[in-house]
């Protein structure tokens, strides 16, 4: 585990292009427990209320940072009124979608966040641990307002910024500083799983600057929820909440 600097997208997409067969086996295996558990029923049940709320007759939704495609896959199954495009910047997690994730009204495409080129607007934007991995988050959450219809909500999932530090051992170290944005490299694990062999790259922030980036991006911040896991594994790291889920509809245009 280091602190490292100079990332690209290019480097990113190269570390989750990796990570791809793995995630998958995780995900079919059901042994990330915390995103079967935990994560998944937290973004369904926040667009169910969107849903119940608005009541379209179709929902057009974007996931962003799809990797394999579960998520994608998973809002359309639950939610079958809905048309989800999904995107990655990972070609070999995209390929693995569109091979294992397949349904009609879900279609893949692998490109960057800021070279999608949306032919629509969305009602709902989800984003599961994406921001932690986008170089720069604040520009990604002005394209999702661009994305969006009027009153459009967007749904993204966090490493909690007070516990996540905690959870990986570097609160401590002489580099971490809290208030800081700096880019970490580490070995990626699961908590169900444990360490992988290969390496990503996630950026910590501080809870305020992603408060202050929705703010910018003229969203209206109305869902906060800090995702304990309250799992078996281990003694103490999962009694603190690992994830925060940050959920805001569109004001206006930026």
């Amino acid at each position: 585990m280091k602190p490292v600097f100079g990332r690209t997208n290019a480097d990113i997409a190269a570390e989750w292009d990796r990570a791809a067969e793995y995630r998958l086996k995780s995900l079919l295996d059901g042994a990330d427990k915390t995103y079967f558990e935990i994560i998944v029923p937290s973004i369904l049940d926040l667009i169910n209320q969107i849903l119940v709320a608005h009541a379209p007759k179709s929902c057009a939704c974007l996931d962003v940072g799809c990797g394999v495609g579960h998520l994608a896959y998973l809002i359309n199954k639950t939610f079958p009124n809905s048309i989800v495009d999904a995107i990655d910047i990972s070609g070999t997690s995209v390929e693995v979608a569109k091979r294992t994730f397949t349904s009609p009204n879900v279609l893949y495409f692998w490109s960057s966040l800021e070279d999608f080129l949306a032919e629509k607007q969305y009602d709902i934007i989800t984003a599961n641990m994406f921001l932690m991995n986008c170089l720069d988050y604040k520009s990604a959450l002005t394209k999702f307002n661009r994305m969006l219809k009027p009153g459009g909500s967007f749904i993204v999932t966090v490493p909690h910024p007070c516990f996540w530090p905690r959870y990986w051992n570097y609160e401590i170290a002489d580099w971490f500083k809290y208030m800081s944005e700096i880019g970490i490299e580490t070995n990626f694990r699961t908590s169900s799983l444990g360490e992988a062999s290969f390496t990503t790259t996630h950026f910590h922030r501080p809870i305020e600057s992603y408060l202050k980036a929705i703010g910018d991006a003229a969203f209206i911040l109305y869902s906060v929820r800090e995702l304990a896991d309250n799992l078996p594994i281990g003694p103490d790291q999962l009694k603190l909440p690992r994830h925060l889920l940050l959920s805001g509809f569109k004001m206006k245009d930026v």
